[in-house]
C-alpha cells in the first residue's frame, strides 16, 4: 500500500501541472483577445456619440435602453453595466459625460423602482452600489480622483457645440466633486 502512494502523488502532480499549463495558455489567449477588443473599442469610440448638443438626451437613452433593462436582470448583468460605464469613462469616449450619467443614475431613475420586483430592485441596487462605491473612493482620495476622473472628458463641466480640446478649467476639480 505504501509503494502506491508516491505514484498517486506523482500522477496528481502531473495532472496539476497540465492544468496549470492549460490555464497559462488560456490566459495568454484571453489577454490577446482583450487587447484586440480594446483596440477595436479605441478605434470606434469616436463614432459612438456623434451629436454634440444632445449629451443629456444621449445619456438618458443609454440608461433607458441599455443599462436600466440589463442591470436588473442578474447580478452579473448589473456588474457588466457598471464595468461598461467605467470602461466608457476610462476610454475617454468623446461626447460621453460620466458626470451626466452618474447624475441621472442617482436622481432620475429612482421612480423606476416602483415598477421593479423585489428581485429586480436587489439586482439593480448592485449597479447603484458599485457606482456609489467608486464615487466614494474618488471622494476619499484626491490622488485617485485626479488619476481616474479629473483628466477625463466625462468629467467636463462645460460643453461646446463645436468639438474642441478640453481645457483644464473645464474639468470638474476635486474640490468641486
Amino acid at each position: 500500500c505504501m509503494t502506491n502512494r508516491p505514484n498517486t502523488v506523482t500522477k496528481k502532480e502531473r495532472q496539476a501541472e497540465a492544468t496549470l499549463e492549460a490555464i497559462k495558455k488560456d490566459l495568454q489567449q484571453h489577454k490577446a483577445h482583450v487587447a484586440k477588443v480594446m483596440s477595436v473599442l479605441e478605434e470606434s469610440k469616436k463614432r459612438w456619440f456623434p451629436n454634440l448638443n444632445q449629451r443629456t438626451a444621449q445619456i438618458a437613452s443609454i440608461l433607458q435602453h441599455c443599462f436600466l433593462p440589463r442591470s436588473r436582470q442578474s447580478e452579473m448583468d448589473a456588474a457588466f453595466c457598471y464595468e461598461f460605464t467605467m470602461l466608457m469613462h476610462r476610454l475617454n469616449v468623446p461626447q460621453f459625460s460620466s458626470l451626466t450619467l452618474f447624475d441621472k443614475l442617482f436622481s432620475d431613475i429612482t421612480p423606476c423602482f416602483i415598477a421593479f420586483t423585489e428581485y429586480e430592485t436587489t439586482i439593480y441596487a448592485r449597479y447603484i452600489f458599485k457606482a456609489l462605491s467608486k464615487m466614494q473612493a474618488w471622494h476619499n482620495d484626491e490622488k485617485l480622483y485626479v488619476k481616474e476622473a479629473h483628466e477625463v472628458v466625462g468629467f467636463q463641466k462645460n460643453w461646446s457645440a463645436v468639438p474642441t480640446p478640453v481645457e483644464k478649467e473645464d474639468l470638474l476639480s476635486y474640490n468641486d466633486f
